[in-house]
């Protein structure tokens, strides 16, 4: 950054000397400029004529003669000058290491100060012995919604905001022809969420092992894809546990008057291929 504002200042300043030679012989300059027939025999007139170089002529070219006339001689050389105090700064700086380490260790100090906010997480010194993929996870409130057809989606909380009185509603899923949300429940990314179907079977997922859909009005993903459903098989209920520690139990009823009632436990290792809940 220094060798880049050197650069430029000392660019400002080649074209400032001009400007200064420019006002020493203001009459001369403004003649030769109108009595060229091109701004090409202007500038080199002004270059073979007041000693300029090619920048410095087209400097003043670019100037409108009623500018170049009205040039403050005072305002032109306190800024000739303090581009020499830049640059003999910045010489001396790129020169120096040790103060380029100092100025960056400044003004990393002045970012800190300014941007800076308390650390977000604990540094300890204890050994990690085991490492679940989860533990990535964020714990978040989510909205589980399934369709008739076997669609589900996860979709944040926050998605459903509040509606006042006379409020029109708003679009919780967008379904495919023929199709209609069956469930739904809110559950923590966290929580098991269990699928049981009209074949007496249930089926366990982690909520976040759902696709997470940043749209309220996505479609969502076929059940088909995350576990073992079979044709004409379908999703009756869908529960949501945040554990399954004992003393939890889970009451099962059929539409032919049947009733079960069976500790969570049960449900912790469902294969993939899903478990019988209901004979």
């Amino acid at each position: 950054r220094s060798r880049f504002e050197l650069k430029q200042a000392k660019a400002r300043a080649h074209i400032l000397e001009g400007l200064k030679i420019a006002l020493d012989h203001i009459s001369r300059v403004i003649a030769t400029i109108r009595r060229s027939a091109t701004a090409e025999a202007a500038r080199k007139e002004l270059m073979s004529g007041f000693g300029l170089s090619q920048a410095q002529a087209q400097a003043i070219l670019d100037m409108q003669l009623r500018r170049l006339a009205n040039l403050e001689r005072r305002k032109l050389l306190d800024e000739y000058a303090e581009l020499v105090k830049t640059i003999a700064y910045l010489e001396d700086l790129l020169a120096n290491p040790k103060r380029i380490f100092l100025l960056v260790r400044e003004e990393v100090s002045q970012l800190k100060s300014q941007y800076g906010d308390p650390r977000r997480t604990e540094i300890s010194g204890e050994e990690v012995t085991e490492f679940r993929e989860e533990d990535l996870i964020p714990h978040q409130s989510v909205v589980v919604a399934l369709s008739k057809r076997g669609f589900v989606k996860r979709v944040a909380s926050r998605s459903y905001r509040p509606q006042h009185r006379g409020g029109r509603g708003i679009i919780g899923m967008v379904t495919r022809e023929a199709d209609a949300v069956r469930l739904l429940v809110v559950a923590d990314t966290h929580d098991n969420l269990l699928f049981f179907t009209n074949r007496g079977r249930v089926f366990h997922l982690k909520c976040y092992e759902i696709p997470a859909d940043s749209s309220r009005v996505a479609k969502g993903t076929a059940l088909i894809n995350l576990f073992s459903i079979a044709d004409g098989e379908w999703v009756t209920a869908m529960v949501a546990l945040a554990d399954f520690k004992a003393g939890t139990y889970l009451l099962v009823a059929t539409r032919r008057g049947e009733i079960k009632k069976t500790t969570a436990d049960n449900f912790a290792l469902v294969r993939s291929s899903g478990l019988i809940a209901m004979d």
